[in-house]
């Protein structure tokens, strides 16, 4: 099993996320891998599939 961890740094991440809006969020899935950066859209249906899953 992965950890996952998500950083929420005020005022975003300064980067963009892999669907071309601004990033706001550092979404890690182990503390040996580069996080991701992500946006509220992106992170929300990761959410979504997550909860999905366990319903």
């Amino acid at each position: 099993m992965r950890n996952v961890y998500v950083v929420d740094p005020p005022g975003g991440t300064g980067q963009y996320c892999e669907c071309g809006q601004e990033a706001m969020f550092l979404l890690g899935l182990s503390d040996k891998e580069k996080p991701h950066h992500i946006c509220p859209d992106c992170i929300s249906e990761i959410a979504k599939r997550i909860i999905d899953a366990l319903v």
